[in-house]
């Protein structure tokens, strides 16, 4: 059963939210800025796979894109978001799997990096849901 801010989240509401947050030019050319820098001490080179949860339209793997050789996967709740993700062609649709933060549809250890962007504000209950992301990174 989906909790209250997941119905919202999968519903109406959801579908709104890319109004909010548009991928602009501007924005987007912030994230391609600011990742490196993000994942200096990591090395964006030496990933092989990363994944969004709650990636809405995927603005950040937008961003990441043109900075790394890392598979991308965007795991997002909201049906008209993964549909601007495949029409955009933004990523391909086997690496946009239906489905929320709860339960990642990954092996564990198989993604370099699980990160999520201003999703814990709509999750009540995030404490065990990091613990499952931290089981499914490297």
């Amino acid at each position: 059963m989906k909790n209250k801010q997941l119905q919202s989240w999968d519903g109406a509401f959801g579908d709104t939210a890319k109004e909010h947050t548009p991928c602009t030019p501007a924005l987007l050319r912030k994230r391609v800025l600011a990742f490196p820098k993000i994942f200096q001490s990591i090395g964006l080179n030496d990933l092989r796979s990363i994944v969004e949860v709650g990636a809405n339209i995927g603005m950040n793997l937008r961003a990441l894109q043109p900075l790394t050789e890392a598979a991308l996967y965007a795991r997002e709740p909201n049906p008209s978001a993964r549909k601007a993700l495949m029409d955009d062609q933004a990523l391909p649709a086997l690496q946009i799997p239906n489905g929320s933060a709860e339960q990642l549809p990954f092996e564990d250890a198989s993604m370099d990096i699980v990160f999520t962007c201003t999703v814990l504000i709509h999750i009540q209950q995030w404490t065990p849901i990091i613990g499952q992301k931290i089981s499914d990174a490297k």
